[in-house]
């Protein structure tokens, strides 16, 4: 594939739906801690009962293999006794002809800038080393600024991988939920998803795409592991391979993961306690670890239990 012209390089429908995958599931793969057990077996399933309703938090792998399906028991159930279903973003709309132009647009440099303009020459060195490793060329990549660079390596090792994104947790609830004619609510605008990515300030930007480079090597080894935890419920896992990867950048940590769980955390709160149960299908990393929404709600006060 030619991803040097950004008018018809790219193919639209894929360029959108790895911005559905990865814009808040970015690098999931680092090596586990040794002597991480697997729990008693749980799902990636919470419940939130304060009386008159139910909310249920379910953590989404954005992009999985077919055999993922047919999804745990508690999870269909916790879905067939919601009215109201929520999702980070509309989908449908990410996946508009508007959206997908913009979005290429501007993950292209314009007037003859290049990649290595942008960023540290040690930084411009680890993803040519990368790109070469793959059978690829830099003139592929040249123009592309760092956060495309980051996402498009990223997607094609994990379709190689077999996962595709139309089998993610949150893809396929969408389309039920329609189907079955639920309420369906966004936690966030699809402009404010796009300018997580377009938005980026440089260092964060040449941050991403180190951090993706570093994870890049270890998805074939690690993904099935991420499946697992998430299969199992294990949270202790799965932070380690999904929040771990921020350690060393904090800014793009707080800007993906810390600030938005923050902002939903307050939506959250004003379902509490009414009239209709609802599911909330999140990334995984937005769920676990002490800035984690569970952690949040607990603080709260809130009783959260994982089914």
């Amino acid at each position: 594939m030619n991803y040097s012209q950004p008018s018809s390089a790219v193919n639209h429908r894929f360029f959108t739906r790895l911005l559905i995958v990865l814009v808040v599931f970015l690098t999931i793969v680092l090596p586990l801690s040794k002597g991480q057990a697997s729990e008693r077996h749980k799902n990636c399933l919470w419940t939130l009962t304060a009386g008159t309703n139910t909310i249920y938090l379910l953590g989404s792998l954005h992009i999985l293999k077919s055999d993922a399906y047919p999804l745990a028991k508690p999870i269909e159930a916790a879905y067939a006794a919601s009215q109201m279903i929520v999702f980070e973003t509309d989908i449908e709309k990410m996946n508009s002809p508007a959206v997908q132009s913009q979005m290429l647009m501007q993950g292209f440099y314009q007037n003859n800038q290049r990649l290595a303009d942008h960023i540290s020459p040690e930084a411009y060195a680890k993803i040519n080393a990368r790109v070469t490793d793959l059978g690829l060329t830099m003139a592929q990549f040249d123009r592309m600024k760092p956060w495309l660079g980051a996402l498009m390596l990223t997607m094609s090792e994990f379709q190689r991988l077999g996962f595709k994104p139309e089998y993610g947790i949150d893809n396929h609830f969408f389309h039920r939920a329609k189907q079955d004619a639920k309420s369906i609510v966004y936690l966030e605008p699809v402009q404010y998803q796009i300018d997580l990515l377009t938005q980026m300030v440089p260092e964060n930007q040449e941050a991403f795409l180190e951090q993706s480079l570093r994870d890049l090597s270890l998805i074939e080894t690690r993904a099935p592991q991420l499946v697992e935890a998430w299969e199992t419920g294990n949270t202790k896992v799965l932070q380690s391979i999904i929040l771990a990867s921020f350690h060393d950048y904090p800014a793009v940590y707080d800007q993906f993961i810390l600030d938005r769980n923050l902002n939903w955390l307050n939506t959250i709160e004003t379902w509490v306690d009414g009239n209709r149960n609802v599911m909330i299908i999140v990334g995984a990393g937005h769920l676990i670890g002490d800035d984690g929404i569970i952690a949040l709600l607990k603080s709260k006060g809130y009783t959260v239990q994982q089914k």
